[in-house]
């Protein structure tokens, strides 16, 4: 067995290879009904979740939108500084050029 920083560099490429075949086969979330759509739903939601888990923040206070960096540029200028928590994919070493912001709903 190897030791941590194997072990949590062969666990990103193996999240990084995930995430890209995911695309590959369907990226877009319609909330469809058809098999691919429901997958990717699944798996939009579930990543929500885990950057609420990661910033440690209530979902029943905050929701996950995920965002270009110029399209998140854009939506932060309307928004106050404290109002909202931003993580990007390089945060996590995987270069997919993607930014996650939660932000409080009564912000919405």
């Amino acid at each position: 067995m190897g030791n941590i920083d194997e072990i949590t560099t062969e666990a990103f490429k193996d999240l990084e290879s995930a995430v890209y075949k995911t695309l590959e086969t369907y990226s877009n979330v319609h909330r469809g009904t058809g098999h691919y759509s429901l997958v990717t739903t699944a798996l939009y939601e579930q990543a929500r979740e885990i950057v609420l888990e990661y910033l440690q923040l209530d979902k029943k206070k905050y929701v996950v939108v995920f965002w270009s960096p110029l399209r998140l540029k854009l939506f932060k200028s309307q928004l106050k500084s404290s109002h909202y928590h931003v993580v990007s994919s390089k945060d996590f070493g995987l270069p997919l050029g993607i930014r996650a912001i939660a932000i409080k709903k009564k912000s919405l």
